[in-house]
């Protein structure tokens, strides 16, 4: 068995916040200051861009912080499901979670749960749009949908777009 010590060793992150990085709610930034209280209390979350080394590739720096990462919380508000690397790091988020247990913790940001579990709203645009560009049919957005549907069913915390923690 693990002592604390070594489990602290394996992951470089206590929190990964997985969001939509273009969107930004009326005259703030939800993730920066969720990730702002973070640091303050002492926790280590990887925000997407200032934990990346000079030169390194997107993607794959992103899936290893994931993968370094205690837990991920997904804000999911609603332009999430626009952005196709969101719904990359979503799919490697619950893949982590069905293959080693990773805690996911969804944070319903201006958006109802079965919004994003039905695909409805903004999250049915969304998937419009991706299908329009990868295809109806393809596997790609298929994956995509069932790993909103999957987060949708998780217990996680709902906040309307003004609401800070």
């Amino acid at each position: 068995m693990a002592t604390s010590e070594e489990e602290q060793q394996q992951f470089k992150y206590d929190v990964f916040l997985s969001y939509n990085r273009r969107e930004r709610d009326a005259g703030s930034f939800f993730p920066q200051h969720l990730h702002d209280v973070l640091t303050q209390k002492g926790i280590k979350s990887y925000k997407y861009g200032e934990d990346l080394e000079e030169g390194e590739e997107t993607a794959p720096a992103v899936d290893e912080a994931i993968k370094g990462s205690r837990i991920a919380l997904v804000i999911l508000s609603r332009r999430y499901a626009s952005s196709a690397s969101c719904l990359s790091e979503l799919g490697t988020i619950l893949e982590q979670n069905n293959q080693i247990g990773k805690r996911v913790m969804p944070l319903f940001y201006g958006v109802e749960p079965s919004w994003v579990r039905r695909q409805r709203e903004s999250y049915q645009e969304a998937m419009a749009e991706h299908e329009s560009r990868y295809g109806s049919g393809s596997d790609k957005v298929r994956q995509w949908r069932e790993a909103l549907t999957e987060v949708g069913d998780l217990r996680g915390w709902i906040l309307a777009g003004n609401q800070y923690v």
